[in-house]
């Protein structure tokens, strides 16, 4: 496992993003919170899968979104 392929989501103030972690955070997840790669914007956000797709929750509407940031199948 890659730590830059590995996104899971933080929450920040009630807001969930996902950063980037540095292999350290497998030993000690409190204190390696690495840096934002999708600021925390969104309502809920699940972990992406194999395929590289998250689940996303903004404005009240679930989208799926891709390690870019790009939203696919639109709302």
């Amino acid at each position: 496992m890659s730590a830059i392929d590995w996104h899971p989501p933080k929450c920040t103030n009630g807001k969930w993003g996902y950063t980037q972690y540095t292999v350290s955070y497998l030993v000690d997840y409190e204190k390696d919170l690495g840096k934002w790669l999708f600021k925390p914007i969104f309502e809920e956000a699940s972990e992406f899968n194999d395929d590289s797709i998250a689940v996303v929750k903004t404005n009240g509407k679930y989208q799926f979104m891709n390690m870019k940031g790009d939203f696919i199948l639109p709302t």
